[in-house]
């Protein structure tokens, strides 16, 4: 588990390492137990992680040297062929998955992603050729945000890195943010509530130069199946809505991560519950519903879930819809609309400043699920205005 970020700016003689950190300080949740950075000029890497396994070779950014060229890398995510890898090149292994990554880079340049099955996103810095090159995996496991000012190139792994980046706050589409709040989940991402901020989608890659950004989309030569890969899984977590909700309200402001996935169901309290259980396993099998309404929105929730407890987690989708009819829904949902409902009614609060009334048609929803997931996007909603600053259109 980890996040990269990165300012780029070719024309830049200094550069500001405290916004830098800035933005690594605030993905600091998805790794941890070891930060590092790289400066040249003016590009700047950065990169949190958890510590699995690995030696120096482990530590990032991490930078090669072959001949008069040096490259250096941010990698976030894990290799599944990493041992395919190492046979085209005639090495007995890699010491990590990020120098896997490089050295399919320097040899295959923007093609490397086609040689590489994994859930990953990272950059390159090509110190000789001043380029930087982003890349997301075949099924976009692993999240990658950028924005471009036309002055330079910022991305990050998550909305909040670049927002740190944008000191002076960034606009957000005011109907967008309804929207969300009442569209089906994974309907709305974050690239299409900040103005400005891009999305690098699945199975794409973009290279900056001195010219600018391109974006381009290539095939992977192996067909990813992500978290789907683990094998043998023996305790599968399924969630119960008969957690504690007493500190609903913090919990809920804990796993906030900006709009791109506000990652919030029925289940998510008592995923974290149960999860943090078994934090000293590193590893968690999740039976989680979310994966038959949307792939990827199902897998950026596998990959939030881990990042706050500090274990890998993989999901199933349920084989036992009684036991969710069974589930305290009711419970969750007195709890939930409680809250909301002192934010709606508070002509102080975000919600109703921006959206006035028209947030209070959540209580003609039919659906309790529409009802539930509704009720926590508006308290998070409130929560991320109240945080960080956001510039209404």
């Amino acid at each position: 588990m980890s996040s990269i970020c990165g300012i780029v700016d070719f024309e830049a003689n200094t550069f500001d390492f405290e916004r830098l950190r800035e933005m690594g300080r605030a993905m600091v949740l998805r790794g941890k137990d070891q930060s590092g950075a790289y400066i040249n000029g003016g590009v700047g890497l950065q990169h949190n992680r958890m510590i699995w396994s690995g030696g120096a070779r482990s530590r990032q950014p991490y930078t090669a040297i072959k001949g008069d060229r040096a490259y250096t890398i941010v990698f976030d995510g894990e290799l599944y062929n990493i041992g395919k890898i190492s046979d085209i090149f005639g090495f007995c292994g890699f010491g990590s998955a990020a120098e896997a990554a490089l050295e399919c880079y320097i040899a295959f340049g923007y093609e490397c992603v086609e040689h590489m099955d994994g859930a990953f996103a990272f950059a390159v810095y090509d110190e000789k050729s001043k380029e930087v090159f982003l890349a997301r995996d075949a099924i976009g496991a692993k999240p990658l945000y950028y924005l471009n000012d036309g002055a330079r190139l910022v991305f990050a792994s998550e909305i909040k890195g670049l927002i740190r980046y944008l000191r002076d706050g960034v606009e957000a589409d005011r109907a967008a943010v309804a929207e969300l709040i009442r569209a089906p989940v994974g309907m709305i991402g974050g690239a299409e509530i900040y103005r400005g901020i891009k999305e690098l989608g699945e199975s794409s890659f973009a290279v900056h130069s001195r010219l600018g950004t391109q974006v381009s989309e290539y095939r992977s030569a192996a067909e990813s199946r992500g978290f789907f890969r683990w094998d043998g899984a023996k305790e599968i977590i399924y969630p119960s809505c008969e957690a504690h909700f007493s500190d609903i309200e913090s919990r809920l402001h804990e796993i906030l991560v900006a709009f791109d996935h506000p990652a919030f169901d029925e289940y998510m309290p008592s995923y974290i519950e149960e999860i943090k259980k078994r934090a000293e396993t590193k590893k968690a099998t999740v039976c989680d519903r979310a994966l038959l309404i949307d792939v990827g929105y199902a897998l950026e929730r596998a990959d939030r879930i881990g990042m706050m407890n500090g274990v890998m987690v993989n999901i199933l989708p349920p084989n036992d819809e009684k036991r969710e009819r069974r589930s305290g829904i009711s419970r969750l949902e007195r709890t939930l609309s409680d809250i909301g409902q002192r934010i709606l009614n508070d002509r102080e609060s975000h919600i109703y400043r921006y959206f006035g009334d028209k947030m209070k048609e959540v209580e003609r929803e039919k659906d309790a699920r529409g009802r539930i997931r509704a009720y926590g996007r508006i308290i998070q909603t409130e929560q991320w205005l109240s945080s960080y600053p956001v510039l209404p259109v």
